[in-house]
């Protein structure tokens, strides 16, 4: 029989496990670093780092190889344009082949792509040229990455936290690229020894191939080959509605776009304010631009926390990456403080950007989980970021500076962030 004392502190112990269980249900759980999901993140780094690490140089690629130089837009965004086409192949071998060999083909394919890039200058070969940046496309796409996390989680507020990494991890090979890039045109030479033409490109190109090596060898010792996509619908699993998910594939096309347009018009004020007036060499500033952009983006990432993963807790995530853009529209004076402007929206826009970006895939990521079409709408969404980078990359250049396609992103997404569910 109990003790009168042993009864007075039943209810004292009932309270405390009340406490206990509340403070575990409001820490959110930790995020696995499996092998897969670590594939996933280092491959939303690289797949960035290798398209952005050709940016500063392909006007001048293009132009040693007698092409217009207005192509030079499109050089870069048809690495985003053959994303977009390959997400279907790509999706077949995903349901044929275990994921773990998948995987492992499509590196390979991406490093004979890099291989052929950096051969066409010396080689000189504009086919060799496009097909190499097409090749460097197979695994550069959101379908490998969402897969995975579809594969290895099942909770959503981890689902949104993946989601965040993979955006941070996008702009953090996005800076190194500039910065590499920047390393390369500063201390190596532009050409050395026996007549064989080695440039800044064909470097990047080397780099990149040697990257994808070694990706493959830590591939091949890591990676399990007994893992397998999900196949059926989760049963108990609560998705959103299918208006989300659309909205979720038209944000990820018009996020990217914004993103990259503003990134590539930079690049081409830089060659405005400082290459042509010699105010600055343009190398140094881009550099010096980039470790900025970079210390943005490390001080700034865990203030994404803030932002949560609802429509009334994303909703001034979106509006300040509406407000900050209008700091990045091309001003015609072309003078040092636009650059730095630009410079500056830049890392505020990249804040607000990945959470409307993480918030976006999250959404498609939610309603696969109920959808017995699942890698079909990853390979969708996919699709639709790569044609907004695409895009982004072709615009600024066809445009030549001016705010016109930027304005019509910022109009397309205001009417998305209008269209945003409230409940």
């Amino acid at each position: 029989m109990a003790s009168r004392r042993d009864l007075s502190m039943r209810p004292m112990h009932r309270r405390s496990t009340l406490v206990v269980h509340a403070r575990e249900a409001a820490t959110p759980p930790a995020l696995p670093f499996t092998p897969y999901l670590a594939f996933a993140f280092f491959n939303a780094f690289f797949l960035v780092f290798e398209f952005q690490l050709v940016v500063p140089t392909a006007q001048q690629y293009v132009e040693a190889l007698n092409v217009d130089a207005r192509l030079s837009g499109l050089l870069i965004g048809c690495n985003q344009f053959g994303t977009a086409v390959l997400q279907l192949p790509v999706l077949l071998l995903l349901w044929l082949v275990p994921i773990k060999w998948a995987l492992v083909l499509l590196v390979a394919l991406m490093g004979v792509g890099n291989l052929l890039y950096a051969l066409a200058l010396p080689l000189r070969s504009v086919t060799l040229l496009f097909a190499g940046r097409l090749l460097c496309s197979t695994t550069s796409g959101l379908q490998i990455g969402n897969s995975v996390i579809d594969m290895e989680l099942d909770d959503p507020q981890l689902e949104f936290t993946a989601s965040r990494y993979i955006s941070f991890l996008y702009e953090l090979g996005s800076v190194a690229a500039y910065v590499l890039a920047a390393f390369y045109m500063l201390v190596l030479t532009p050409s050395f020894g026996s007549g064989i033409v080695v440039n800044v490109a064909t470097i990047c190109g080397y780099t990149s191939f040697g990257a994808c090596v070694l990706f493959l060898l830590a591939m091949l010792t890591t990676l399990s080959p007994r893992k397998r996509l999900r196949e059926t619908p989760a049963a108990t699993t609560r998705a959103p509605s299918p208006r989300s998910a659309i909205l979720g594939v038209l944000f990820m096309f018009v996020l990217n776009a914004m993103e990259v347009l503003r990134q590539v018009t930079l690049f081409q004020l830089f060659g405005r304010r400082w290459v042509f007036d010699g105010a600055l060499d343009n190398m140094p500033a881009m550099a010096l631009l980039a470790a900025f952009v970079f210390v943005g983006v490390l001080v700034t990432f865990p203030l994404d926390a803030l932002f949560k993963p609802t429509p009334t807790g994303i909703l001034p995530a979106f509006a300040g990456a509406a407000v900050s853009y209008l700091l990045v529209l091309p001003y015609p004076t072309h003078t040092t403080a636009s650059v730095l402007l630009q410079a500056f929206g830049g890392v505020l826009f990249a804040f607000f950007q990945r959470s409307c970006f993480a918030y976006a895939n999250f959404l498609v990521l939610r309603y696969v989980k109920k959808s017995p079409h699942r890698r079909l709408l990853l390979a969708l969404n996919s699709m639709a970021m790569s044609c907004g980078i695409a895009m982004g990359a072709t615009c600024a250049t066809l445009f030549d500076l001016s705010a016109v396609p930027h304005m019509a992103l910022l109009v397309a997404a205001v009417a998305l962030i209008a269209l945003v569910p409230r409940t």
